[in-house]
């Protein structure tokens, strides 16, 4: 039977498993469990001190393990008497979570200095993943698919579309109806969940989002709720006449129709737009303004894409392809390629000129940490690395977020790529350092050592590692005092605002 109690048991088992992925923040852990941390290391750094030395005898060796085995022990005893503190707060008729609304990006937060929070959270994530069997589709599986269809050259129609302010738009009573009525899902979560959604109504602007309408954007949860509403949606658009292919990330659609005749009328779009409306939802058609996010493709007659198609951070157009038959006639054929979208381009864009405005601004003060800074930013955007400091956990940067980009036929040339370097090199030329530095010197140093396509093509050999020194790390802990801070966020402290 599935435990979705809130508990130290179950609180356990989530600090095991978040923390091989690196994403246990410091705050959340006992000062006397961090020391015991720091005693563990010592004793393991001594022990490979000595093994530089000598050989360990067998009493050396064993004398290591008793002295490690105890801490562990000494360390778990801590943990779980945390834990039982957490467990009792969290069940405790007047918890309830302490929600933050961000202004600038328009998100929630729940208390990051709240560990029972993050804990019950984490659990609630769980209860609703495992009752409701709710998951998000892989990104990159539906960007391998939608390359395919539209690369094998039969007769469909596209529609592309985007949910209008979707986490803002849901209605909370078919979401709560959804929730009440699944039997499986605890009372206390259930309750939880209902605490949660009384603090957004707090804190979330009127102004913006109706009462009763919508999901807190940035907490856990939310993604999870989402997927849940949009069940029902999602079978209804698969029971379309003709569509072979669906597929929905987050907010994002893609559908693919393939008709019984060539001659077929049919707009399916109609039918996409009615499905969503009769769920008190509306698709992205420009309303705001902006340019519209639906849009149809008619790949019957000519299956050549006459206008690129962006979805998922990536953008799909047809190319054409010269050749010649046996007899020495030019023959014309398209293919598809793939390349970055233009927003996604424009957002690195925006990340090199900050980045030297940054470094402008900073090194009249210390021009020595300006650079090493800039250095560091660069490396973020042109190589590759580890979030979280942790051999296990995701890998990113230019390959691991734009590896689909191989999917070209001749995927050694992409230009996305080539832009982006064009770009660095046009960001650099404003570069302004302090007297007594060559700008020329610097210029060509960034040049020779930072390449998206030399990050791209050869990711392990630019593969970095981020860390705050000692130094750094005592310099931000007077500065933010006991907030805690990754060279993560010092690198993207100047993209803030995107």
């Amino acid at each position: 039977m599935l435990d979705q109690s809130f508990s130290f048991h179950n609180f356990n088992k989530i600090f095991i498993s978040e923390n091989k992925k690196g994403n246990i923040d410091r705050r959340y852990i006992n000062q006397a469990y961090l020391q015991k941390h720091k005693d563990f290391k010592r004793i393991l750094d001594d022990k490979k001190s000595r093994q530089k030395l000598h050989k360990l005898s067998k009493d050396e060796f064993d004398d290591f393990a008793t002295q490690l085995d105890q801490i562990n022990k000494e360390k778990e005893i801590i943990r779980l008497e945390e834990f039982k503190k957490l467990a009792d707060q969290v069940n405790a008729k007047d918890f309830h979570f302490n929600v933050k609304y961000h202004e600038d990006n328009e998100i929630f937060t729940v208390d990051n200095s709240d560990a029972a929070s993050f804990y019950a959270i984490k659990q609630l994530q769980y209860n609703i993943r495992k009752t409701f069997k709710v998951k998000q589709s892989s990104r990159n599986d539906i960007i391998r698919q939608v390359f395919n269809l539209l690369s094998d050259g039969f007769p469909k129609v596209v529609i592309r579309t985007d949910i209008r302010h979707f986490y803002e738009s849901i209605p909370q009573d078919k979401l709560f109806k959804k929730i009440d009525s699944n039997v499986l899902l605890s009372p206390h979560s259930k309750k939880l969940i209902r605490k949660l959604f009384y603090e957004f109504e707090d804190k979330k602007d009127k102004g913006k989002i109706n009462y009763s309408i919508g999901i807190p954007r940035g907490i856990g949860i939310s993604a999870y709720l989402s997927e849940l509403f949009m069940r029902d949606i999602d079978n209804r658009l698969k029971d379309l006449n003709d569509l072979t292919y669906y597929a929905r990330y987050v907010d994002d659609i893609i559908m693919v129709f393939t008709p019984k005749t060539l001659s077929s009328k049919e707009d399916y779009l109609v039918k996409v737009r009615e499905i969503i409306t009769d769920n008190n939802l509306e698709l992205s058609e420009g309303q705001d303004g902006n340019e519209s996010k639906t849009k149809s493709y008619n790949l019957i007659e000519n299956n050549t894409l006459l206008e690129p198609l962006t979805f998922l951070g990536y953008k799909f157009f047809s190319q054409e392809k010269v050749s010649k038959d046996k007899c020495g006639n030019k023959i014309t054929s398209a293919f598809i390629r793939i390349e970055l979208s233009d927003s996604k381009m424009s957002k690195y864009k925006k990340r090199l000129t900050k980045s030297v405005e940054a470094y402008n601004n900073t090194s009249k003060f210390c021009e020595k940490d300006a650079r090493k800074l800039l250095f560091e930013r660069l490396k973020f955007l042109t190589g590759n690395f580890h979030l979280n400091h942790n051999k296990k956990s995701i890998k990113s940067g230019v390959y691991y977020s734009n590896s689909l980009l191989l999917l070209n036929k001749n995927n050694d040339c992409i230009e996305s790529l080539k832009k982006l370097n064009f770009e660095m090199r046009l960001a650099i030329r404003q570069i302004n350092p302090p007297n007594g530095i060559k700008k020329g010197y610097l210029i060509k140093h960034i040049i020779n050592n930072f390449d998206f396509e030399k990050g791209f093509f050869k990711k392990d050999k630019y593969f970095y590692s981020f860390k705050l020194t000692s130094s750094e790390e005592r310099y931000y802990q007077l500065k933010y005092g006991d907030r805690r801070i990754s060279k993560f966020d010092i690198i993207k402290s100047i993209w803030k605002d995107e």
